[in-house]
């Protein structure tokens, strides 16, 4: 009879760690992989890790910014700064609401690098080959900075007044 119920303890307690385990998030264990891509120096599959988690509408909310902070990072240890605009703008899209978000990606415009190359009326930050006019793009990068954070203080404003704190991350 002892056997019996510590047999059934022991079952018992795998399928609960089964469970808790099978409840871990997606995005969880995806940040984890990335984080140890960046401390292991591969920033291309690190980038590609963080650019799936941006881009999930369920990702947690209070990481999301950090994640998007991270895949700045690895464009530029990649050298390829020029893609970042699109990515800042769909992962800003996905999450317009998230106040955390919008003030990251008002950080990464305003610490980012200002300079760029039009080419065929298209904006390209950094460096680019094979001509096109040099521009400057601190009063734009300035100007949409300021916009994001005007959306973020309001969407905090608002989060608040509607004595949702949990919902503002506060």
């Amino acid at each position: 009879m002892q056997t019996i119920r510590s047999i059934s303890r022991i079952i018992g307690i795998v399928l609960l760690t089964a469970v808790v385990w099978a409840q871990t998030p997606e995005h969880t264990e995806l940040r984890k992989t990335a984080r140890k891509a960046v401390r292991n120096g591969n920033w291309n599959d690190a980038l590609q890790l963080y650019q799936r988690l941006c881009l999930k509408v369920d990702n947690d909310p209070k990481q999301i910014g950090s994640d998007l902070i991270q895949a700045w990072r690895c464009l530029q240890n990649l050298g390829r700064i020029h893609e970042l605009d699109d990515f800042r703008e769909k992962t800003i899209q996905k999450h317009k609401e998230n106040w955390r978000l919008l003030q990251a990606a008002a950080e990464s415009y305003s610490q980012n690098t200002h300079w760029g190359y039009l080419v065929a009326g298209e904006f390209h930050r950094g460096a680019h080959r094979g001509g096109g006019k040099y521009v400057n793009a601190i009063q734009r990068d300035r100007v949409r900075a300021l916009q994001l954070l005007n959306r973020a203080q309001s969407g905090l404003a608002s989060s608040i007044s509607d004595r949702s704190l949990p919902a503002a991350g506060l």
